[in-house]
């Protein structure tokens, strides 16, 4: 049987030095500070709804951001980006902790084009949370919906109707995929908490007077349509 159109995820082992994770560590916490999580019980703390979305910028994070983008110029080569055919851009980035008993729900990134996660702890069993990412097509299901409830045909170790695959937390993990990809972060069932940061990327033509059909013009030749800075009146 073949099996067509696989999803490309970037799965990499970093070896950090520990004095610098250590550093990271503690500043995500600083970050945090009396916070408990997201407004919505069960929710771990995102920076990113408490004005903490710069990670990229913060010295403690030089050598991830260094990592990084080692790293996505080699998912790009590897989903066939020709060398010099797109520009990248960090356009937020953000720690997450996660206590013991919160989640992060299933949601996407449609104003980014990669999603990036680096996963700070974890010892790879899944006990303190995964990344679950959700099946976007299921055309093998062949009668939609039809997989859904217990009453449906389909045997639960269906590998190629599966509906989501979980990559569990492990400390100095960096994962890569699309930013549209429905994504969550399972339940931290341990006794300790949980630190990644995640970084939203967003693709557009190389820097220059040319642009490139489908991909957005440099931001260099962007300009706000109004003095207030192009904001709606």
């Amino acid at each position: 049987m073949l099996e067509l159109f696989p999803l490309a995820v970037a799965r990499v082992q970093l070896q950090p030095d520990p004095l610098d994770s250590a550093r990271l560590f503690q500043q995500v916490l600083h970050w945090r500070g009396d916070s408990i999580g997201n407004p919505l019980e069960g929710c771990a703390w995102t920076g990113d709804l408490h004005g903490v979305h710069q990670v990229h910028r913060s010295p403690d994070a030089a050598w991830l951001l260094a990592q990084l983008r080692l790293q996505v110029g080699k998912y790009l080569e590897d989903l066939g980006f020709r060398e010099g055919g797109v520009a990248v851009h960090i356009q937020r980035s953000w720690p997450v902790v996660s206590e013991p008993g919160q989640l992060v729900g299933r949601h996407h990134h449609p104003n980014a084009h990669i999603s990036a996660v680096y996963h700070l702890n974890g010892d790879g069993s899944g006990r303190c949370g995964a990344l679950r990412l959700f099946n976007p097509m299921a055309l093998n299901e062949l009668v939609p919906g039809m997989a859904v409830g217990s009453q449906g045909p389909l045997r639960p170790d269906a590998r190629l109707n599966a509906a989501h695959h979980d990559i569990p937390a492990l400390a100095g993990q960096l994962l890569l995929f699309p930013a549209r990809l429905d994504h969550g972060v399972l339940e931290n069932s341990s006794e300790e908490v949980r630190l990644s940061i995640a970084f939203d990327l967003v693709l557009s033509a190389p820097a220059g007077p040319c642009s490139t059909e489908y991909l957005p013009p440099h931001p260099s030749l962007w300009d706000p349509l109004s003095e207030n800075g192009g904001l709606m009146p």
